[in-house]
C-alpha cells in the first residue's frame, strides 16, 4: 500500500507554455505562424508492497502544436514572408515499472519494463520566402551557362 511519507507520496509535475513570438508574417497576413503551445506531465508513484519489494510507476504524457516561421532571406527582424505556414508538432506518451526485490542478503534484483509512444510532423517553407512579394528569390534558370576555361581542371 502507499505510505503516508515523502519519499513514498505520488509526485506530480505539469507544466503549460503557450506564447505567441513577436512575428508578423506578411505574406499570410498572420501573426500566429510561429505560437507555441505546450504540454508535459509526469507522474511517479512508489509502492512498497512489503519489506522485500518496492515497486516505482512512472507515466508521462506531452502534446506539442508549435508553428515555425522564423527565418527571413532579407533579414527582416519580426517580419516574415514565407508562403507556408511550418509546424513542429509531436505527441508522446510513456510508461515505466520498477520492481526491486531485496529478499536475500547482499542480493538485490531489479527489473526495468518501459513502453514509448511518439510521433512527429516537422515542417518548414523550403525557400522562406514567397516569390511575389521577395525582393532577394532568384529565379531558376531554364539553360546551364558552361563555366569559362579559367574555372575547368584539367
Amino acid at each position: 500500500m502507499l505510505e503516508n511519507d515523502p519519499e513514498n507520496s505520488p509526485s506530480v509535475s505539469a507544466a503549460i507554455n503557450s506564447t505567441r513570438w513577436l512575428r508578423e508574417n506578411q505574406s499570410l497576413n498572420k501573426d500566429d505562424t510561429n505560437e507555441r503551445d505546450e504540454l508535459n506531465t509526469r507522474l511517479k508513484v512508489r509502492w512498497i508492497a512489503n519489506e522485500d519489494w518496492q515497486w516505482d510507476a512512472t507515466l508521462f504524457y506531452a502534446d506539442t502544436d508549435n508553428g515555425y516561421d522564423e527565418w527571413t532571406l532579407e533579414n527582416t527582424g519580426f517580419d516574415t514572408f514565407s508562403d507556408f505556414e511550418g509546424v513542429t508538432n509531436s505527441r508522446a506518451f510513456a510508461t515505466s515499472l520498477r520492481g526491486k526485490w531485496t529478499g536475500l542478503d547482499k542480493v538485490e534484483i531489479t527489473t526495468i519494463t518501459s513502453f514509448t509512444d511518439y510521433g512527429l510532423l516537422n515542417s518548414a517553407d523550403g525557400d522562406w520566402a514567397d516569390a511575389a512579394s521577395s525582393t532577394f528569390v532568384i529565379p531558376l534558370m531554364t539553360t546551364m551557362t558552361p563555366l569559362p576555361r579559367m574555372f575547368h581542371s584539367d
